[in-house]
């Protein structure tokens, strides 16, 4: 009887929904950013007059903001950083130039026939590519030291080296000939960068300057228009 009436009462008693478990926290994430909200007053949709348009905070802000000046002024920043890896790359290929203070005049001549010109402008890739085979072709038959050209002299050795904490096994000639031309193109690609980047960063320094010109141009008529309406209207009245 007991079992039954408890079985009864269970059905006459509303059902409560079951409990479902508590969504899990994570503590380590920031709480929700609240959107962004301008520091000035929206600007309205239509204005009837000037007077109107010049007196809106909004307009304000955006024509006396110095958001312009600043770009220019970090451009400027950017550029003159340039100029000291410009410097810095004019340093080394001033000291690659070896022949200048090494070699005499009639050396010079025959090492520039026979050496690659690492340091040119890519116009002659073929020709340097040739240079670089019959150079390699010299180091795998042997060459002494004196037959090096002054610049090869500089960084590779006659015979195989052992790299420091590297790789145990010998770094032959052809070798060297190669990380040397691989790292003199990538300092050439380093210089080609910096001058396309310095000259980006001039044309957005310029056009900085020509949108703050036009900027003030329309502001200053803008307010010469409102101060028209403003003497006007007392006339009207």
């Amino acid at each position: 009887m007991e079992e039954r009436a408890r079985k009864r009462l269970k059905r006459v008693l509303p059902q409560s929904p079951p409990s479902s478990p508590p969504m899990p926290t994570l503590t380590h994430l920031r709480p929700v950013t609240p959107p962004l909200t301008a520091s000035y007053v929206p600007m309205a949709s239509q204005h009837p007059n000037f007077s109107s348009f010049v007196l809106d905070p909004s307009v304000q802000h955006a024509f006396t903001s110095s958001n312009v000046v600043e770009l220019g002024a970090t451009a400027t920043e950017l550029i003159e950083g340039e100029g000291a890896l410009r410097r810095a790359l004019g340093a080394l290929w001033k000291a690659l130039d070896v022949d200048s203070f090494r070699a005499p005049a009639e050396e010079r001549n025959s090492s520039r026939r026979h050496t690659p010109n690492y340091m040119g402008n890519g116009d002659n890739d073929e020709d340097e590519d040739d240079d670089s085979s019959s150079f390699r072709q010299h180091m795998r038959n042997g060459m002494s030291e004196e037959e090096l050209p002054p610049l090869q002299r500089l960084f590779i050795t006659t015979q195989p080296i052992m790299l420091p904490g590297g790789e145990p096994r010998p770094l032959l000639p052809q070798n060297q000939v190669e990380s040397l031309e691989w790292s003199l193109g990538v300092l050439r690609e380093l210089a080609d960068d910096g001058r396309e980047y310095t000259d980006r960063l001039e044309e957005i320094r310029e056009g900085l300057a020509q949108a703050r010109a036009v900027r003030k141009v329309v502001w200053t008529a803008c307010r010469e228009a409102a101060l028209d309406e403003m003497e006007v209207a007392p006339v009207l009245d």
